[in-house]
């Protein structure tokens, strides 16, 4: 990976805006591991903007992304969000700020809905089937006997 960062000097005041991620220098090393899985990592990813994590098997693409939502912390550098390190942030507050979409999906005991709320408990009727429209399930939650309300057991059976 490019380990140029191509980031201002100094991100703390965001000018309002929401949606900033930054590395700066992260090092990450797994317990146990002799070399690190990622070492001296720095870039920036702005709202709208596309941004590609590339590699092989190996690389530490899964790594990288796993840290943003802390399920690990890094060794070194820090993990940027709007400007702040996100050690810095509860839990809480730093997972409402990201949406995380896993390699291999994940289904929950209880009902479509429920399922689909995940991310977001209050979520209305409407942006529920809009989700699904966008996950390009709409036909298939119809089909099923209760539809939004079908239940299924976790792994989605």
């Amino acid at each position: 990976m490019d380990k140029r960062c191509f980031c201002p000097p100094d991100t703390k005041k965001n000018n309002g805006k929401e949606g900033y991620l930054e590395f700066r220098g992260v090092t990450f090393s797994y317990p146990g591991a002799e070399q690190p899985a990622l070492s001296d990592i720095s870039f920036q990813a702005g709202p709208g903007e596309i941004t590609a994590i590339i590699g092989g098997t190996g690389a530490g693409k899964s790594t990288l992304v796993s840290l943003i939502p802390r399920f690990y912390d890094v060794d070194a550098g820090q993990i940027m969000v709007d400007g702040m390190d996100i050690r810095d942030m509860s839990q809480e507050d730093l997972r409402h700020k990201i949406g995380f979409v896993p390699q291999k999906a994940v289904l929950f005991t209880g009902t479509v809905a429920e399922n689909i709320r995940y991310g977001q408990e209050d979520a209305t009727d409407e942006e529920v089937a809009h989700a699904a429209a966008i996950a390009q399930a709409s036909e298939f939650i119809g089909r099923m006997e209760q539809g939004y309300d079908s239940m299924i057991a976790q792994g989605g059976s």
